[in-house]
């Protein structure tokens, strides 16, 4: 009689299985993926904005170097105007760096968004790093990169590479 039952039970269980599957195979048909150009106009009226990744920056970024070969050495006083953008101008695309409360710091902008390359050009500009590219490495290197806090720091102008990572990232 055990047998009986076991054979029953087993035979309800299967029975189950490919009920489900068949079900779940079913239900599980979609319309045909979206290309990325109906993407792309979903996310506009949706009110997204398209922003270029790190790798277009680095590119931009190369191509501008390779340009122009003499460093350009700028005042105090360019120093507090917002930089002059060559490709596309975004709001979010480059923190701003704001006037100098005392000698001793920097003001540094960061807005959300904002990428590590985006950082360390202000950064550069500011003149608390030599090479944007180097200290964006540095910055990705050592993890900083993910943990870049949006908001206003005042920075040290004698500030080693690793103190300002840590300002920027609120990893005191």
């Amino acid at each position: 009689m055990r047998r009986t039952r076991l054979k029953y039970y087993l035979r309800a269980l299967g029975t189950g299985i490919v009920v489900t599957a068949l079900l779940m195979g079913y239900s599980q048909k979609e319309p045909a993926q979206m290309t990325d150009e109906e993407i792309r106009r979903r996310a506009a009226q949706l009110g997204m904005v398209e922003q270029q990744g790190v790798l277009s920056e680095l590119a931009a970024a190369a191509t501008e170097s390779e340009e122009t070969e003499e460093p350009q050495q700028t005042t105090e006083s360019e120093e507090t105007e917002e930089p002059q953008q060559t490709t596309e101008p975004k709001e979010t695309e480059e923190p701003r760096q704001t006037s100098e409360p005392e000698a001793d710091t920097i003001t540094l902008v960061i807005v959300r968004g904002d990428t590590s390359v985006s950082v360390s050009k202000a950064l550069e500009e500011a003149g608390l790093v030599e090479d944007y590219q180097t200290y964006d490495q540095f910055l990705c290197s050592g993890g900083y990169d993910k943990s870049i806090n949006a908001g206003t720091y005042e920075i040290p102008v004698n500030a080693t590479d690793e103190e300002i990572a840590r300002i920027i990232t609120k990893k005191r």
